[in-house]
């Protein structure tokens, strides 16, 4: 039962583990649906969907399903059973309501278009079954309550109420602080200040039963993270976007070291803590002062004149006669912090400039969406060698 609502769930790119699936067995076994397939939906939903970025992919799966495009013939009879049930359990007899259990999809389905779509209401007692039928005005009446079950369920998912949750969209606060939270790496280091209960019970024990205290450092967040954000220009339209994922990294996880600087479409020779004011270090003074194992965003379109990337000095903000070619200073940011990536706000679509792709050939670059986002955290955790 429901192997198919598993796999189309699958397919359409919702993780269901098979953990998860017995669980939401184990709740129809216990009547938690309650024999409705609004409280099935809800039931899938609650047990199925681990990320919001999914909701959506859930809601259309399960619309797909429940609308039969891929129901076996045994949920469809489940379904029809149900709403057999609501339909009429006003009028039947419990004895007339276990016999529904007896009868095939096609024998309910003539059932239901009998009592309900020629609108005859079901007589009581024995053979209201095989009796004449009309809806009635009952608590839980024929047609309406029919709707309030397939037909809510499918509303339910087909309305997708949670479409502006689905992983290519762009992201608040509180997603971002979730995905960079995962940057995290908790170490124990420093001064002993902590209680260490387990350590306590052991030198206890081995004092005979006379308390001894086992101290032990706090756990510490031992990350070094840099983020560099274009700002200006082309990226103006982004700046609410950028402003998001820096109050996100500062809630993140009590780095060890936070940085962030700004620049103008490309990394030259100067970074700004106030580009404003033009305050900021040389690039290379922050490089010997990154971490060996510092990890670096990057924020910006990439978007750009070719002549301020591929040209000596052509900083327009940042202007030097003796400056090196943009691409260049790039290239020695990622050699010196190997663990970095490059968010671009623009979809993936729109990369079709020059600028862009040689920038991308330098940096691992990834859509400023929640599933890019994460996949950026992820290459920054294992170091891994990443290919567009």
């Amino acid at each position: 039962m429901f192997t198919d609502l598993f796999y189309l769930l699958r397919s359409r790119g919702v993780p269901v583990t098979p953990t998860e699936w017995l669980a939401f067995l184990e709740g129809i076994e216990k009547g938690l649906a309650d024999g409705r397939p609004r409280e099935l939906y809800l039931l899938g939903r609650a047990l199925l969907v681990k990320r919001e970025a999914h909701l959506d992919r859930y809601d259309l799966a399960f619309y797909d399903y429940l609308k039969g495009a891929q129901a076996p013939e045994d949920l469809k009879a489940q379904l029809l059973r149900a709403l057999a049930r609501q339909a009429f359990s006003s009028w039947l007899t419990p004895e007339d309501l276990e016999r529904l259990d007896e009868l095939t999809y096609t024998e309910l389905l003539q059932l239901l278009e009998q009592r309900i779509g020629k609108g005859e209401r079901p007589g009581a007692g024995e053979g209201a079954l095989e009796g004449p039928a009309r809806t009635g005005e009952g608590k839980k009446g024929g047609r309406e309550d029919g709707e309030q079950g397939t037909r809510a369920a499918m509303a339910d998912a087909e309305r997708r109420r949670f479409r502006n949750l689905r992983s290519d969209v762009t992201l608040d606060v509180r997603q971002l602080t979730l995905a960079l939270r995962r940057l995290r790496r908790l170490l124990r280091d420093g001064i002993p200040d902590e209680l260490d209960l387990d350590g306590t019970i052991e030198k206890t024990c081995k004092n005979g039963g006379d308390i001894e205290l086992a101290w032990r450092p706090e756990r510490r967040n031992t990350i070094h993270l840099s983020l560099l954000c274009d700002v200006g220009g082309s990226m103006e339209p982004f700046r609410h976007l950028a402003e998001r994922l820096f109050s996100a990294a500062s809630k993140a996880g009590k780095f060890k070291r936070y940085r962030t600087y700004y620049f103008h479409n490309c990394i030259y020779g100067r970074l700004y803590r106030d580009i404003a004011r033009r305050d900021g270090p040389r690039t290379e003074d922050m490089l010997r002062e990154s971490a060996n194992d510092e990890r670096l965003i990057v924020v910006g379109d990439a978007c750009m004149a070719p002549f301020e990337l591929f040209q000596p000095a052509g900083g327009l903000e940042y202007w030097s006669p003796d400056e090196p070619p943009g691409i260049d200073t790039l290239g020695r940011v990622r050699k010196k912090l190997p663990r970095s990536v490059w968010l671009n706000p623009l979809p993936r679509h729109a990369w079709d400039h020059p600028t862009i792709a040689a920038i991308g050939g330098i940096f691992p670059m990834l859509e400023l969406t929640l599933d890019g986002v994460d996949e950026a955290v992820t290459v920054l955790r294992k170091g891994l060698a990443y290919r567009r």
